[in-house]
Formats: C-alpha cells, structure tokens, sequence
C-alpha cells in the first residue's frame, strides 16, 4: 500500500477518535444539571449509559479493523 493512502487511513483514524470524544464529552456534558442540588439529570443516566454500551463496541470493532487489513 502507498504511503499516501496509509496516510489517508491514518488522518481518518485520527478523524474518528476525535469525534468519539467529542460526543462522549457533549452527552456527559448535557447531562450534568449545574443549577440542581444533586449535579446529575437522573433521568439521562440511562441514556449515558446506553450511548456508552453502544460506543464501545463500534469504537472497538473500528480500530480493530483498520489494523488487521493493513491499512494502519
């Protein structure tokens, strides 16, 4: 494989890091109540948790993928 396109994979590798954290970080964020006496939306614990189970094995099979076909 051309280094160019190694480089390509690598950047969308990065690319998709990059945009795991940042909705990992907006769904934490959005459910921490600052006004509220107790600093989590009880109610969007659930839905944290469920974008969590959900995000990990997508997250996992992406990054497990790239490397075995040997693009990384």
């Amino acid at each position: 494989m051309s280094s160019a396109r190694q480089n390509s994979v690598k950047q969308l590798a990065e690319l998709y890091n990059v945009v795991v954290g940042v909705a990992l970080t907006l769904s934490i964020y959005d459910s921490v109540d600052k006004a509220g006496e107790f600093p989590l939306k009880l109610n969007q614990i659930i839905n944290i948790a469920t974008f969590i189970i959900i995000l990990v094995p997508f997250y996992h099979g992406a990054m497990r993928h790239a490397p075995t076909r040997g693009l990384l």
